[in-house]
């Protein structure tokens, strides 16, 4: 249970703080458009300096001819099931075809990111709570380097729905469920503590994310970055995002 309060108190943590920052920079000439970019090049890093590599090494080493396509399977399989999601199900409009995004489109990038973010969160928080009960130490450090990645993902989110409607009532309410995703995840991996955490089941929700966040970089946040004129803005966070990408690597 020790470790489920370490999760729980992580995930809070996150809630707090991404609130707290969002809710007194939101309005902030460029904000929106500052963590839209730092967000970019932190999850392009994580992708391909993180996750990459992990899944490589988790599924590939072992028998590369056979699961070298099981990998691209997966990442192919979350791509196409965010895909899915952001096609038949109405959330705004993702119509660039304008010059200033309206609250749909706003809205439409909001929801995809939170999906991702909790697709990723949830199995994130199944692979912390068998490190934290396996390898205590790592699994804490495992909980820091998610800190970094999931407080300006949580910034960002949160941002875009004060954006919208400015209604902080709800973005509290939103915010907390996205933030207990982790948590979630450690439930759902602390019920099933008594199975060990398959390399290939691990491998294979890492592959899944891949897919679902290139989805997202590539779909969401990319054409806006090149689209904006704000120069100065979108390289202070691009760099930013470098920054934490390589301090979560770090750990």
């Amino acid at each position: 249970m020790g470790d489920l309060l370490i999760i729980l108190v992580f995930s809070i943590v996150i809630w707090i703080f991404g609130l707290w920052i969002s809710k007194h920079f939101y309005k902030e000439n460029g904000f929106l458009h500052f963590m839209l970019c730092a967000v970019f090049s932190l999850l392009t890093i994580t992708v391909l300096a993180d996750l990459f590599p992990q899944a490589y090494q988790l599924l590939v080493y072992p028998n590369r001819f056979i699961m070298i396509p099981l990998m691209f399977g997966g990442m192919l399989l979350g791509g196409l099931v965010i895909y899915l999601i952001d096609r038949f199900i109405p959330f705004g409009s993702d119509d660039l075809s304008v010059s200033n995004e309206s609250k749909q489109q706003l809205l439409n990038v909001g929801m995809i990111t939170s999906l991702a973010y909790a697709f990723y969160s949830i199995t994130s928080g199944i692979v912390l709570i068998y490190l934290l009960r396996d390898h205590f130490e790592s699994g804490v450090w495992m909980a820091f380097s998610l800190l970094l990645r999931a407080l300006p993902l949580n910034v960002l989110i949160a941002t875009l729905l004060l954006t919208i409607d400015g209604n902080i009532k709800r973005c509290i309410q939103m915010m907390l469920s996205i933030s207990l995703c982790p948590f979630l995840g450690a439930i759902i991996g602390y019920s099933l503590k008594s199975l060990s955490l398959s390399t290939y089941v691990e491998a294979m929700m890492i592959c899944f994310t891949i897919g679902v966040f290139l989805y997202v970089l590539m779909t969401k946040f990319l054409p806006r970055i090149l689209n904006s004129k704000q120069n100065t803005l979108s390289f202070i966070g691009l760099v930013l995002g470098i920054i934490l990408a390589f301090l979560t690597v770090l750990f």
